[in-house]
Parts: C-alpha cells; sequence; structure tokens
C-alpha cells in the first residue's frame, strides 16, 4: 500500500533523528587523548604539590574522562597535549629532570605563573630541551634567578619571567629567541640592572615590559612594530634618543615614567601617531611640550608630563577631533596663556595642570564631566577657567 506523504516525511525525520543519535553516541565513546599523554599528565599531577583546596584544574584530573577534556589542557585533533595552563594552582616545590612534564614532547603552550613553584632551568636540566615545540611560555612567579639555560635553542615567541628575582644584565641572546619571532617578552619586577651590548631588538617584537627594574643608562630604541612598551620604573639617567620612535604605526602605549630622564622631549615621538597612552611623567625633562604631541596624535587618551621641569606654554594646538580623557601636565614650570583649544577634547574627564599667568597661578585638578564617575566636591568647570585665562 503506498505511503502518504505524511507518513514519508515522518520515515525520513525519524531516521535523521537516529543517525544523529549514533553519531552522538561514537562522539562520546571516541576518547581522543592518546593513553601515554594521559600517563604523563596523571604522573605529572602526582609529581607536583598543590593546594587542593585552590586548585581548579589539577583537583578535577581523573582517569575516567578524556584527559582532553580535563580544565588546563588543550590538545591537537591526533590527542597529543599541546597546551598547559596551570596557573595559580597552589603548586609549590620544584620540577626537576624526573617531572613529566618535560616529556609532553608535544606543548606549544605552557603556563605556570602565579604558583610558589621553583623551575630547574640550569644548564645542567638537559631535559628542558625537549620541549623543542614550545612557543609560549610563562615562567611569572617562579623564584627564578636566572634566564633559563634552554631558552637559547627555543622557538618561543611569547616568554614572561616577570615576578622573579633574575638579577644582572638582559643577556643579547634573549632577542634572539624564536629566530627573530618573538613578539612578547615580560622581564617587569626583576633585579635586572642593563641591557647586555651589543643587542637588537626585533621588529617582531610587539609587547615589551621591562618596568620595575633597576635599568640604567640610555633608553632602548623601540623596534618598529611594537605596540606596548613599558620602561617604568627604573634608573634610566641618559637622554632620550632622538631616533627613540622611528615611523612606529602601531604603538599605542608607551610608558617611561619614575626614571631619572633628563634632557627634552624629542619629536620623533610625535610619529607614533597611533599612540593611546603617553607617560613620561616623574622625570627630570625639561625644554618646552613639542606641539606636534597635541596636534599630530589624535588618537592620544592619555598624556602624562607631570613632576617634570618643563617650561614654555601648553601648545594651543588641540585638535578638533581631540579624544584625550587624562591630561596630567602638573609640578612643571609652564606658563604663558592657557590653552583654549583645550575645550575641543569633550572626553576628557580628568585634569591636572598648573600654569602660571601674569603672575596667578592657573590650576585645574581632578575635573569630571560625567554626573555618576567623581565623588569629589564639585569644582569650577574647565571651560570657566580658559574663559576667565583669555
Amino acid at each position: 500500500m503506498p505511503i502518504s506523504l505524511l507518513q514519508h516525511l515522518f520515515l525520513i525525520s525519524l531516521t535523521s533523528i537516529i543517525i544523529c543519535l549514533t553519531n552522538f553516541g561514537h562522539a562520546h565513546a571516541y576518547n581522543l587523548c592518546k593513553d601515554d599523554q594521559k600517563t604523563l599528565l596523571l604522573e605529572l599531577k602526582k609529581d607536583l604539590k598543590f593546594n587542593s583546596s585552590v586548585s581548579r584544574k589539577l583537583v578535577r584530573w581523573n582517569e575516567s574522562d578524556d584527559c582532553c577534556e580535563w580544565e588546563g589542557v588543550g590538545c591537537d585533533a591526533a590527542g597529543h597535549v599541546v597546551s598547559l595552563q596551570l596557573d595559580n594552582e597552589g603548586i609549590s616545590g620544584g620540577i626537576g629532570n624526573s617531572s613529566s612534564l618535560v616529556s609532553l614532547e608535544y606543548l606549544t603552550t605552557l603556563y605556570l605563573s602565579r604558583n610558589n613553584l621553583s623551575v630547574d632551568a640550569s644548564s645542567t636540566s638537559s631535559n628542558w630541551s625537549t620541549l623543542s615545540q614550545l612557543k609560549k611560555l610563562s615562567l611569572s612567579s617562579c623564584n627564578l634567578q636566572r634566564f633559563p639555560d634552554f631558552l637559547k635553542q627555543s622557538n618561543l615567541n611569547f616568554l614572561d619571567l616577570s615576578h622573579n628575582q633574575i638579577t644582572g644584565e638582559v643577556p643579547s641572546w634573549i632577542w634572539e629567541i624564536g629566530s627573530g619571532d618573538l613578539y612578547h617578552l615580560n622581564l617587569s619586577y626583576n633585579v635586572l640592572i642593563d641591557l647586555q651590548k651589543p643587542y637588537h631588538i626585533p621588529n617582531s617584537l610587539a609587547e615589551l615590559d621591562l618596568h620595575s627594574n633597576q635599568l640604567r643608562g640610555e633608553l632602548p630604541l623601540l623596534p618598529q612594530g611594537a605596540s606596548y612598551v613599558d620602561l617604568s620604573d627604573n634608573i634610566f639617567d641618559k637622554h632620550i634618543p632622538l631616533n627613540f620612535v622611528s615611523f612606529n604605526f602601531f604603538l599605542i602605549f608607551l610608558s617611561i615614567a619614575n626614571n631619572s630622564i633628563s634632557g627634552s622631549i624629542p619629536t620623533c615621538i610625535c610619529s607614533a601617531e597611533s599612540i593611546q597612552v603617553l607617560d613620561l611623567s616623574l622625570n627630570n625633562l625639561s625644554g618646552s611640550i613639542p606641539p606636534c604631541l597635541v596636534e599630530r596624535i589624535t588618537n592620544l587618551q592619555m598624556l602624562s608630563l607631570g613632576i617634570n621641569n618643563i617650561s614654555g606654554e601648553i601648545p594651543d594646538k588641540f585638535p578638533t577631533n581631540c579624544g584625550m580623557r587624562i591630561l596630567y601636565l602638573n609640578s612643571n614650570n609652564l606658563g604663558g596663556n592657557f590653552p583654549k583649544s583645550l575645550a575641543n577634547c569633550k572626553s576628557l574627564w580628568w585634569v591636572n595642570v598648573l600654569v602660571k599667568s601674569c603672575g596667578c597661578n592657573i590650576q585645574i585638578w581632578q575635573q569630571c564631566f560625567f554626573n555618576n564617575c567623581c565623588h569629589l566636591p564639585p569644582l569650577i568647570p574647565y571651560k570657566m577657567i580658559l574663559a576667565a585665562a583669555s
């Protein structure tokens, strides 16, 4: 007997449901993780000393589940462990040659930061060299006192060794890591005193963080591909090089604050027209503010030049499309007329400026233009002061 159209559609739907359920069952029956990889991870868990009340990843690893589904573990399509992210897991103690960690030869990403972990990365720790596929490594807060020797032969493009006790010079070989493909280097919060010479910072380096060390002498020239550079809280004490910034179209953040840098602000900084945050405060800078600094850098959202010896007038060059939100120029020797073009910066919500004009001090500080973002007593709006100054 011929079946109706409705029955035909029902049979097609039923068949589709059965196929879907079958595939779903097969997908869940399939274990992506390879047995040897699971064994290594379970050995690693056994080797590590960790606080189970702090851990949110290691504490959940168990033999019954697919290790590629464990928190902090990532696998490739073949079931090899390629990513291990164990930040802030309450791990303590050390990792030596016997650790199964260095046997995970397919690892490309390894994050062990924010643990009370001691990493044995001396020249005798040759097993670390087996991690030849490693691209991203974070050993922040791992009680390191020297640069790990195995890094010399590594293929890394991301390296974080911040918050350690590494002393001495930044070795010149570190810039050659990954055959010049290094794009992120964080050595902040160590006890580094200088950059070993000669050195060449590759143009591929986009993010460089050396703040909170004891680096001295002359500032390093910024690579052309840099987007984020923090050299603050050091002891740099020379002039800013005239070619410090050279036609950089990517730079968004630059801080050399809280050093002992002298001399004037070079106009080369104006070539970084994409910069959004520029902090040169807490130095010994002198001379005047280059007009191009406020005229050409239309993306600038924060300009901090406070606590220097800068003199002259504030350039009356703020563009009509000014997007500045924070302006800190206080504790300098600025004088002359207050710039009326600052009124173009309609997004400005925090200002700290002191100008000596006509024998009087005109100061604007902590002014806010959003009703819900200030908890200070209301101040005289800065536009009224501009009108009075003119």
